[in-house]
């Protein structure tokens, strides 16, 4: 670039006005609480519910981090939630936090135990920023703590992120404190109480239901024999109640998604100090099922399809089953057939409970688990227990090989019967569209009408939106599902025809998300 080209243009007076006041725009936020509800995206991902819901589970897992230290008597955790005001309670029976840093606690940002985490120290906590809490501090209205520490208690209330009038000190080196309230029953631990701030959360409808699904989402994270108990208080004045033990640990998941699973559950896992996983997966004999896998980081859950533990993990399984399928299973197979990562990942259901010592999250809201490490720890992990695993049950490994083998020979016979479709239904030679198709001029918020031969067609081009309305005219009798196969069905001109047109696919291929059509009507004569 030539400097004499950012020489002056000719000014405006309003040009020359912003340029000379342009210093009293620009605004420093000196408080992080007034960053917060400036910005409350940039802290809890959004407002209304899932902002709201991010608030509950920053406090919540507060709590759950207490429970997870070796060094802590934490060993439950009790969540009451309510859904006339939407204030929430949680409670912890772990260390009890310092009366003198709970200001600082709650109110200064990145403020956190967590930044000194010793490899081998068992410190997995989800905190990372040291901000997550300040943050749903900044977002109440109310935000109440009281600590409970080797026989004393104390309390303190904020409001929209401060601390209340009542807890001015007159120091001004420490303007605000909690106050010492009685503990006669020698209670231990730490009790937060809040509720949203709806001039910046905005409207919010999260139920006792979802608080309780998410719970028991995160549950079977934690150690062996914990406790979380939650309660409810419906707006119709119902009570939902449950006391969770955690009986069954990660093998939880696989219980809610088969009563039926191909295999005995494939456990396994390791911690080195710096990273720890542990992993649960077995198959269903259902072909038509992809894979569901539950992948959480630092007992917080995450994206399966963006995250590295889970895409470390399929790494590894995916190249354990297929070199073994390719390379050894289907050696001597007389008919060509290759398995794929696709094959390998049918009917496969799992989790994976990954932890690094420093997580690196996409934001505070801790959507994305991000941390490179962690996709060649999961992968290595992987690939050398399943060798294992071959090793010691050899008649497992029979079972999901063959399975697999079937999975590929369908998959297989699907994409010829796939190219003999696309081969044999008619298209008109210059729209390359089946014949007699009349297409809407726009791609989106399409409507297909298919109507009865070319007749019915005519009157339906002369009064449709030309912008949004596709027309299809059918030939002849549609054959009857109820009565036809499958390849019978795909042999007929009309069904391969209007596959076409939809373009999301059939049987285990079908996506309903591929169809271009918001809306298909059928004009018959029934």
């Amino acid at each position: 670039m030539k400097k004499q080209e950012m020489q002056a243009t000719k000014l405006s007076k309003e040009m020359i006005d912003n340029i000379k006041h342009y210093s009293e725009n620009i605004k420093t936020l000196d408080e992080f609480v007034d960053s917060v509800r400036k910005n409350p995206g940039q802290y809890i991902s959004a407002i209304g519910d899932e902002g709201f819901m991010n608030c509950i589970r920053e406090i919540f897992q507060n709590a759950t981090d207490e429970m997870d230290r070796s060094y802590s008597p934490c060993n439950k955790v009790w969540v009451e939630y309510f859904e006339n005001d939407f204030r929430t309670i949680v409670t912890d029976n772990g260390r009890g936090l310092p009366p003198e840093d709970i200001v600082r606690i709650y109110t200064k940002d990145h403020t956190s135990s967590n930044y000194d985490k010793k490899a081998g120290s068992g410190n997995y906590s989800s905190g990372t920023h040291g901000s997550g809490s300040k943050a749903v501090n900044a977002v109440s209205s109310l935000f109440k703590v009281t600590t409970y520490r080797l026989g004393r208690a104390w309390q303190i209330e904020f409001s929209e992120g401060r601390p209340t009038k009542k807890y001015a000190t007159g120091n001004k080196k420490i303007p605000y404190a909690p106050k010492e309230i009685p503990n006669k029953n020698n209670l231990q631990g730490t009790v937060v109480e809040f509720t949203p701030d709806f001039k910046i959360l905005k409207s919010i409808n999260i139920r006792a239901m979802d608080v309780y699904t998410m719970i028991k989402d995160l549950f079977p994270l934690y150690n062996i024999n914990d406790q979380i108990e939650f309660t409810g208080h419906t707006i119709d004045g119902k009570i939902i109640h449950d006391d969770m033990i955690n009986k069954d640990g990660i093998f939880t998941f696989l219980i809610r998604k088969t009563d039926k699973p191909l295999i005995a559950p494939i456990r396994f896992g390791i911690d080195n100090g710096t990273m720890k996983a542990d992993v649960a997966i077995t198959w269903t004999p259902d072909m038509n099922r992809s894979a569901d896998v539950e992948t959480f980081a630092n007992c917080t859950k995450v994206d399966t399809e963006r995250s590295m533990p889970s895409r470390g993990f399929f790494k590894g399984l995916c190249d354990f089953f297929r070199n073994y399928m390719n390379k050894i299973f289907l050696a001597n197979s007389r008919r060509k057939l290759e398995v794929t990562n696709g094959d390998c990942l049918t009917g496969l259901v799992g989790a994976i409970s990954s932890a690094h010592i420093h997580p690196i999250f996409d934001s505070q809201a801790k959507n994305v688990c991000k941390n490179d490490d962690l996709f060649d720890f999961l992968r290595d992990l992987t690939k050398r227990s399943l060798q294992n695993w071959a090793k010691q049950k050899p008649e497992d490994l029979q079972k999901i090989c063959g399975f697999l083998k079937d999975v590929a020979t369908a998959r297989t016979n699907a994409d010829k019967e796939k190219v003999n479709i696309s081969k044999k239904y008619k298209t008109d030679s210059l729209t390359k569209t089946p014949k007699g198709f009349i297409k809407a001029e726009n791609k989106d918020h399409l409507e297909l009408f298919i109507v009865e031969g070319l007749s019915a067609a005519s009157p339906c081009q002369t009064s449709r939106d030309t912008r949004y309305q596709a027309i299809f005219p059918i030939r002849g009798k549609m054959p009857n599902a109820f009565s036809k196969s499958k390849q019978e069905m795909l042999k007929n001109e009309e069904v391969q025809a209007i596959l076409g047109i939809l373009g999301c696919g059939y049987g285990k291929d079908f996506d309903i998300k591929k169809c271009k059509y918001d809306k298909i009507i059928i004009l018959s004569d029934g």
